[in-house]
């Protein structure tokens, strides 16, 4: 993930209480893999100038269980490469 962010990257979690996580190093080494598959639908990116934004929709499925969220990702063109400078996701609630 570190090869793909921008150092100061921000994340705003689909948690509901705007948790907001802020990067202060490489990540690298520090978190497990989950075994999550993610699937992205609906996206669309629209880019001005040396920043895209891409909307859509994540699936994470674990196991039997799955949940989506809308998302919105900030991406920023440095050094002639595509980063990720922040995200936000907001959980999509299925019907009861």
């Amino acid at each position: 993930m570190d090869k793909m962010e921008i150092p100061n990257l921000i994340l705003i979690n689909a948690d509901g209480k705007g948790g907001i996580w802020e990067k202060h190093g490489p990540r690298a080494g520090k978190q497990k893999p989950t075994g999550n598959s993610t699937r992205l639908s609906n996206l669309q990116v629209r880019q001005f100038g040396n920043s895209a934004i891409l909307t859509g929709v994540v699936t994470i499925k674990d196991g039997q269980e799955s949940a989506r969220s809308s998302t919105t990702v900030v991406w920023v063109r440095k050094n002639n490469q595509w980063l990720v400078a922040s995200a936000q996701w907001s959980d999509i609630r299925t019907a009861e």
